[in-house]
């Protein structure tokens, strides 16, 4: 190729795409970037609230309790080991209750009644956000979250008797309504 056939710039012809519609050297919008952070934020909260670690549980929500199996008693209310059988375990959650303590995952019908309930807010005037979640499962995956919210504010939330578990993190301690 010589000197003479070599290209000195664009194809000749019409540009492909769309035109640009700002001036060279413009910035876009702020409210752009507005948006962009408070969509980020969201997902962000909603994220931590279902992935949340509760102190280095490791994703565990409760106790952990294990039941041996051991043949029925005779008539004298003993094994054929000599053990006396008295009931069932004793799994560590407490009866339903109308009010739900400070933070914590707890579940639905065993640590907390279904029903409709209040918090007046934060817990702590240095950290003024508090957060909570429906959830139909415990194991920390994202599908498992069936509603959230959080205010700086009053809160009300209606946990259903199909909920698995409600969590709660940041807020007063919540009171049954009605």
């Amino acid at each position: 190729m010589t000197a003479r056939n070599s290209p000195t710039g664009p194809p000749p012809g019409p540009r492909s795409g769309p035109p640009d519609r700002r001036p060279a050297g413009a910035r876009r919008p702020l409210w752009t970037h507005a948006v962009t952070a408070t969509a980020g934020l969201g997902v962000g909260v909603l994220i931590g609230l279902v992935l949340a670690d509760d102190g280095g549980s490791a994703g565990a929500v409760g106790p952990t309790v294990t039941v041996t199996a051991t043949p029925p008693p005779g008539a004298d209310g003993t094994t054929p080991a000599g053990d006396t059988v008295s009931g069932p375990p004793d799994t560590g959650t407490a009866a339903p209750r109308g009010t739900i303590p400070g933070d914590g995952t707890f579940f639905v019908g065993k640590e907390v009644a279904p029903g409709t309930y209040r918090s007046d807010g934060p817990a702590d005037p240095n950290v003024p956000y508090c957060s909570w979640a429906r959830l139909k499962g415990t194991t920390g995956n994202p599908g498992d979250l069936l509603a959230a919210d959080g205010s700086k504010g009053p809160l009300t939330v209606t946990v259903l008797p199909s909920d698995v578990a409600f969590k709660t993190e940041g807020c007063k301690p919540w009171r049954r309504a009605g």
